[in-house]
This record gives C-alpha cells, structure tokens and sequence, in this order.
C-alpha cells in the first residue's frame, strides 16, 4: 500500500520536476485545497520543500478566488454583527426544505398573487459569495413571504401589520383572488408546529416585520457590493489562463467596492493604494436620516 505524507509527495513532485528539466528555482509558490492552509497553516509538503528545495517560495495563504471569498466574510461580518441577514435567510430556508406543505402553500399564495413561484435557497456557510444568490431569491420573494408568515403574528401584531399586508396584496393580486389568500392564511395558522418549528417562525417573523427595514438595508448592501466579487471570481474560475489580466482585474474591483462608500474623486489611481476609508473627509456623508435603517418598523 503506498504511503501518502509529505515525505513521499515530496519526493515524487522532486522526481518529476526532475524528469521534466524544471529546477526549483523556477518554482515560486505552493498552493493547496486546504481549508488549513489556505488561512496561513503552513506546514508538511510546503515547509519541507521550501527547507530543503526551494527556500525563496512566497509565502502566499491562497488563490485568489479564495481570499475574494475571505474577504466578503470579512466584510459581512462588519455589516451584520448580529448575522441577522444569514440567521433569516437560513431559517426561512429550513422552514421550507423540510415541509411539503409550506411549500405548497406558498407556492399557492405566489400563483394566487401572480408573483414568481420558485423556493427560497440554501446558503452553503462556507461559500461566502452564496449569500448573494440567496439574499436577490429573498428580495424576490420578499412580498410572498410577508404575506405567508403574516399567519403566524399574534393577533395584536396582526392589527399593526395588516395594513401592510393589504397594500401588498393591492399591488400584486387580482381583488378576486385575495378571499383565497386569505383563507389559506387562517388554514395556516391552525397548523400544529414543533416546538423548534414555532421559535424558528417567530424569528422570521421578528426580522420581516418589527426590523424590516434594518433586514431592507442589509439586503440592499448585500446585492449592491457583492456582485463586484462574484464577478472577479466567475473570471479567475475559467480554465484559460488569465494571469496577465489579474493586477488590473484587482484594481478595478477594489475601486468598484471602495466607490460604493467613498466619494469617487479619492479613488484616483495615484490615490488608490494610500487612501485611508476612515478618513471623513474621503466619506459619503449619510446624515441622520440613515439611523431608519435601525429602528423597528412601526
């Protein structure tokens, strides 16, 4: 049975870069797969040959499609320290992935409300860029969900939100159809949940209706910055070579992500790279007006 340790990888790679003419001076960098390695644990195959072998090798943690990912991580976390926007995209999500009749059921409010009738997505944890395909699919479900969960308000909280369910309703159904929305939400309602089940509804709930608009302005960050990344990545991820197109590809992005928050005549090349985001003066400035985000809907 072949042993495989960084020993024996290193003394095969040694053997082919042998057979294949290619000094070690010629290599550079060690990249891997690796969750460890890729957040700077560097040892075994790499330490060893860089020992031994190749003592110039860069100290690079990653490809570059993996610190775009370590950065929206990054990122998100200082948008939403609370993880309330993942926290609500994975509820809703469990909510539906194990109930045939939820989704059946807002299936049936969608069609009845001629509004798209596709299912919210899973975000996969470990692939940050997930949560923008997620969040637009909970921006395009967002009217067919405030309905849905609408069933499951106290009846006090119901009087407050009706109005907003109504308008909602105003704007996307037929008046004919409402009877038929509105009896699949008092159906619902008399539903028997799990324990698990009724504390998952009232966070939802929480977020969709008493902090809409802190979940609005997390959603409205989220698909207006994280395209830039997804397509930086979608370029690096193809089987042709674009190397030569990297540095480039890497300023633009920088500057497209910094222009979302920074006034654009800081962003000057010369500027660029020396730029402090912390500086106001480099700040748009939003005022008060921007403390709505963070107040419960009312």
């Amino acid at each position: 049975m072949a042993i495989v340790n960084s020993d024996t990888v290193l003394e095969a790679v040694s053997r082919q870069m042998l057979k294949d003419g290619i000094p070690f001076d010629n290599l550079m960098s060690v990249l891997s797969d690796s969750a460890s390695y890729m957040r700077g644990n560097e040892n075994g195959f790499k330490k060893k040959s860089k020992e031994n072998h190749a003592p110039h090798l860069l100290d690079i943690d990653g490809d570059v499609c993996h610190h775009l990912h370590n950065t929206v991580k990054c990122f998100t976390a200082e948008l939403d320290p609370n993880n309330m926007l993942c926290s609500l995209l994975d509820d809703i999500n469990t909510d539906f992935k194990f109930s045939a009749d939820l989704r059946e059921d807002l299936k049936s409010i969608s069609r009845h409300m001629d509004l798209s009738e596709v299912s919210p997505l899973e975000r996969v944890a470990i692939r940050w860029l997930s949560l923008y395909n997620t969040t637009e699919r909970l921006i395009e479900l967002q009217d067919q969900l405030t309905v849905f969960y609408f069933s499951w308000l106290s009846k006090q909280d119901q009087k407050i939100y009706k109005d907003t369910v109504i308008d909602i309703l105003k704007k996307n159904t037929d008046p004919d159809k409402s009877p038929e929305i509105w009896s699949i939400l008092t159906r619902m309602k008399t539903k028997n949940l799990t324990i698990a089940g009724k504390a998952r509804k009232q966070r939802i709930i929480e977020k969709l209706f008493f902090k809409r608009k802190h979940v609005f302005f997390l959603t409205s960050v989220v698909t207006a910055t994280l395209p830039l990344f997804k397509s930086f990545t979608l370029i690096f991820e193809q089987k042709v070579t674009l190397v030569h197109k990297l540095h480039d590809k890497m300023l633009e992005t920088l500057r497209a992500f910094l222009a979302s928050f920074l006034k654009l005549e800081s962003l000057s090349d010369k500027k660029l790279l020396s730029i402090n985001p912390e500086d106001k003066s480099h700040q748009f400035i939003l005022g008060k007006k921007h403390q709505v985000y963070f107040q419960p809907c009312t």
